[in-house]
């Protein structure tokens, strides 16, 4: 979405030190903190870093691990968390140059049980592109940015290292112009692939509905080119949820010739309560649902803070939109006696988007965010949009910045059958999405600044219990508490489908994906393939022990799958403790979390448990240290036994 250009001035400092250090001196430092941080940094895999190093032709400024010389930049220049609540460790970060180095090197991960992670833009909400865990092989696309304009079709080629920013500059020279978002610094790759929304989604349809074909690399290292004619289902799942299905390396789309275009902005001053604000909102809310509004126009309505924010777009001539009468968006306000000023300016389209820079297209920082959809059956009546402001007035925010965006789409975007894409909200008339930051940059966003968020939509949705938990997935939301049905509703039988066509091993899953494509409803119990291909052993117990109850573990018993547990020692390798097959004894998630490495001795297991444990060793236990490797692989030599439900609850106490 093409959201707001906020304005937040960040006050950097420098002191000059009057003794500097020498260089004599520097250096020997330096090299000591690298050795230190080395040594506390999990490696990746010896055969995987020499696959990786294969692959890319020896060229080390292709690729790039967390505990080689560069280690001191590692974090900097290669994984630049975009939010810094989120500092996962990838297993590496590589920079391929071509499709088929891609998939080499996807390849690679297959091989060695890493999970994999395409790049683009790096705009993930919760740094998903890391991989959402520690662990993963970051693809980054950033080598990828070739670009063609095809005269004979007019249609564009372009690499999926191509951001925003530059893609309007390539059409801009020839004088086209295509639907997408103004975030100048967004990825192609993810824009594209998630939802695409920007201010001419209303009259030629979301980003997605852009693209003819796109080349993409299977989980398999497979190179395809997907579209209506070859591999449809694949072509319907990377419109709209690409990440758990391909890495896509190429989009060929359509463009228009880049119109004239009327932007403008209203900003009205809150004099005292933010609640005086809530018949502008209606009025706008009102202005922006009638049917016949045209499909030129785009806009997104911003609270932030004292001031409410009315900007956009018209696609077309200023004598146009001066027949909208958007004023009238303005009378309450103006009733109210609120202060209001209007900016109106005539430019290129292209020109506009390269202009717009939104806080989140290049600042990393701490924050948190919601998202919400509203459609024209849950429109709000005055009293329900009262008492949304009310909680908003109300509530502390627990920091100084915060922000809700109300962005407009409908129109072209909802022409499209819901399922003739994975991307599923066609119905969506505007989205509510809402921000939190924190701009220390030394702290992670507080609960208070949380809460005031999960709140406001828990507040919305009491107000008007027509509107559901749906959610945008460009937003990724990891409370939702069916993530599956918020991002993709009806869709996601399908994509499971596809899901077992194209990964069935699961190696494009990420931390947002746990569990996403499983048949299972069991979440107690976590697939065997998740946690080999994608290190998720860590954000598994962590979060799991503290919201999932035994309950869940018991209603496994329905699932037709192997279900295991997971035991861990702090700073050292995963473990699991035991692997049984249906229906099986039904181990509290509450007591595993407790159970401590060296509490368990001995390994239960069940009679498949010596290969298992040798796939882990290298797979896992690599990354936890020798001490951890050794025991995971003496147990395999010693074989597997059977053991007793009464072994097991000893191996597990409840203390």
């Amino acid at each position: 979405m093409y959201g707001i250009r906020p304005i937040i001035s960040l006050i950097t400092c420098s002191t000059a030190d009057p003794n500097p250090l020498s260089i004599s001196m520097v250096l020997p430092l330096l090299l000591f903190t690298h050795v230190i941080l080395c040594l506390a940094t999990p490696s990746p895999p010896p055969a995987f870093k020499a696959c990786i190093e294969s692959a890319l032709e020896q060229k080390w400024h292709l690729y790039a691990f967390p505990n080689d010389i560069r280690y001191l930049l590692f974090r900097v220049t290669d994984v630049h968390a975009y939010n810094l609540d989120l500092p996962y460790l990838p297993a590496a970060v590589v920079y391929p140059r071509t499709a088929g180095g891609v998939a080499k090197v996807v390849k690679c991960a297959g091989d060695h049980g890493i999970g994999v992670q395409a790049r683009s833009g790096g705009h993930g909400y919760r740094n998903y592109c890391l991989g959402g865990a520690d662990g993963a092989l970051v693809v980054d696309m950033k080598n990828m940015k070739h670009f063609q304009y095809n005269s004979d079709d007019t249609t564009a080629t372009f690499g999926a290292g191509n951001r925003l920013g530059d893609l309007t500059r390539e059409l801009d020279s020839v004088g086209r112009s295509a639907a997408y978002g103004v975030v100048s610094d967004v990825g192609t790759g993810g824009h594209l692939t998630i939802g695409g929304l920007g201010p001419l989604s209303r009259q030629l349809g979301a980003g997605l509905d852009q693209i003819i074909s796109a080349q993409a690399v299977l989980a398999n290292g497979t190179i395809v080119t997907t579209s209506l004619e070859s591999h449809p289902d694949l072509f319907f799942a990377i419109r709209g949820a690409a990440a758990s299905f391909a890495l896509v390396t190429e989009f060929t789309i359509r463009t228009v010739p880049a119109p004239e275009v009327v932007s403008f902005t209203y900003n009205v001053t809150i004099a005292k309560d933010i609640v005086d604000l809530a018949p502008t909102w209606k009025a706008w809310q009102d202005y922006v649902s009638d049917p016949d509004l045209s499909r030129l126009f785009a806009c997104t309505f911003t609270l932030a803070s004292n001031v409410l924010i009315l900007e956009g777009t018209y696609y077309g001539s200023r004598s146009d939109f001066d027949t909208l009468d958007i004023e009238s968006i303005f009378a309450p306000a103006k009733d109210a006696g609120l202060q209001i000023k209007s900016d109106i300016v005539v430019t290129a389209a292209n020109a506009l988007q390269q202009a717009a820079l939104s806080f989140f297209g290049r600042i990393p920082t701490h924050f948190y965010a919601k998202s919400l959809k509203f459609t024209n059956n849950t429109l709000l009546t005055l009293d329900q949009v009262i008492g949304m402001f009310q909680y908003i007035s109300a509530k502390p925010k627990g920091s100084l910045v915060w922000f809700i965006i109300w962005d407009l789409t409908g129109g072209a975007v909802s022409d499209p059958d819901p399922t003739s894409t994975a991307y599923w909200h066609r119905d969506a008339l505007f989205w509510q999405q809402s921000y939190i930051v924190d701009l220390t940059a030394i702290r992670e966003v507080n609960q208070v600044s949380k809460d005031f968020l999960i709140g406001l939509n828990a507040r919305v949705r009491e107000l008007e219990p027509r509107i559901n938990e749906s959610a945008y997935p460009g937003y990724v939301d990891d409370q939702l508490e069916d993530p599956q049905r918020a991002y993709w509703g009806g869709n996601v039988e399908r994509l499971r489908e596809i899901k077992r066509v194209y990964d069935p091993g699961m190696l494009l899953e990420t931390r947002r994906a746990l569990n996403r494509w499983s048949s299972s409803r069991c979440q107690g119990v976590v697939h065997v393939d998740i946690l080999l291909r994608s290190r998720l052993l860590d954000d598994c117990l962590r979060d799991y022990a503290q919201r999932i109850p035994s309950s869940c573990v018991d209603s496994c018993n329905a699932c037709n799958q192997t279900c295991f547990t997971v035991v861990t020692k702090p700073s050292s390798c995963m473990m699991v403790l035991t692997k049984f097959s249906l229906p099986a004894f039904p181990i509290p998630w509450e007591w595993q979390a407790r159970v401590k490495l060296e509490q368990a001795r001995h390994i239960v297991a069940s009679t498949e448990f010596s290969a298992f444990a040798l796939q882990l060793s290298e797979a896992l236990c690599t990354y936890g240290g020798e001490q951890g490797h050794n025991i995971v692989a003496g147990e395999a030599r010693h074989g597997a036994q059977e053991r007793s439900e009464a072994e097991i609850m000893t191996a597990f106490p409840s203390d």
